[in-house]
């Protein structure tokens, strides 16, 4: 249902550049370069609507069309690296700025927009669930349109043609990196939410752990697990979901993708097992790399721990900025700025115009 950008392509040449044709120039200052991993994860957690980047505020101008065109280059790099690069959403991408709310319905244009970046990993946050219609909307439009990296661990949806109870979307993805080839378990939970809408279903965390799928993903035996969630990191449900997992997993590296608090954070709950959250409003985009992950070994291998190396955790917090992404990237201006970037920052001045 998420339509492609390419029909807008009249209108791009007053977009070459990125950003929001009255978007402020964002001020140049010192940045601290991005250390790359084996594995290496781009983050955003709660835009509540902010796609069109923030018109009064230089630091966090860029469009979401920016950010499209800032992954495209990053998983070129990526790729003659010979490295891994995994895009992550952690939810709340509903409620909260004009682009969103003033629309009729609400998120009328919005869903086409965001739909446009590709992401590895997903889940969904509160604002999904508030109200009944905008519950639906993210069965039936998101969920869908993103497949199999939409990942609902504890969230059902009350289908209303049936009332059946069924899981919003795969408890767990399993995968296989594209150029290290690691072998990859992804989770993605929402915290112990309970004003939701009559038609969604929260499963405690706590609960949910006790299912069988979970206990089966759990021993998966995977090169890395990536847990996605709408959680803030100091929050429960997150060191509950890391004790079950390392009880299971001793030596396993675990990364933690969290949201819903609204800030820039770290956690490390042990050496091999490091949380990040960035931010709120698409201000910010999280990095994290990740080095020294070994491949796991098979059954029949002896269980050697003396020969394993030490995993190696990073982060930056990306101001949302087009000079941030141009430097980040390696790109200049004029290079800067996808075709299918440029369509997306299309659309939402589209957009706009129509909610003037």
């Amino acid at each position: 249902m998420i339509r492609r950008a390419a029909a807008l392509a009249a209108s791009l040449a007053t977009i070459a550049n990125g950003a929001q044709p009255n978007a402020p120039a964002p001020v140049a200052a010192p940045m601290r370069e991005l250390e790359w991993g084996q594995i290496n994860f781009l983050h955003t957690t709660d835009t509540h609507g902010w796609i069109g980047g923030h018109l009064q505020e230089s630091q966090y101008s860029a469009d979401w069309g920016d950010y499209v065109s800032f992954t495209e280059h990053m998983r070129r790099k990526a790729d003659e690296k010979g490295v891994d690069l995994l895009i992550i959403d952690t939810g709340d991408r509903v409620e909260g700025n004009g682009l969103y709310d003033s629309s009729d319905p609400k998120g009328k244009y919005i869903y086409d927009i965001f739909g446009q970046q590709s992401i590895d990993v997903m889940c969904t946050g509160n604002h999904e669930l508030y109200q009944p219609d905008t519950t639906m909307r993210e069965h039936n439009i998101t969920v869908p349109h993103y497949g199999k990296s939409y990942v609902a661990s504890n969230l059902d949806y009350i289908e209303p043609e049936t009332g059946n109870q069924i899981p919003q979307a795969q408890r767990y993805i399993k995968f296989k990196t594209k150029n290290q080839g690691y072998n990859v378990v992804a989770l993605g939970f929402i915290f112990d939410f309970n004003r939701n809408a009559n038609n969604s279903v929260v499963v405690p965390v706590a609960e949910s752990m006790k299912q069988a799928w979970f206990q089966k993903a759990i021993r998966e035996k995977p090169d890395i697990f990536v847990v996605a969630g709408h959680v803030g990191l100091r929050m429960a449900e997150f060191e509950q979901i890391y004790k079950v997992i390392r009880d299971e997993n001793w030596d396993t590296p675990i990364v933690f993708l969290g949201g819903h608090a609204h800030v820039r954070d770290t956690r490390k709950f042990d050496d091999k097992a490091v949380a990040i959250a960035s931010g709120r409003y698409f201000e910010t985009i999280g990095w994290m790399s990740v080095d020294g992950v070994n491949k796991a070994k098979s059954t029949n291998e002896e269980d050697d721990v003396s020969v394993d190396a030490a995993v190696k955790f990073t982060r930056r917090y990306i101001d949302n900025n087009v000079l941030g992404l141009q430097h980040h990237a390696g790109i200049d201006a004029k290079n800067f700025s996808t075709p299918l970037g440029r369509n997306v920052t299309a659309m939402i001045t589209e957009a706009r115009s129509k909610l003037d």
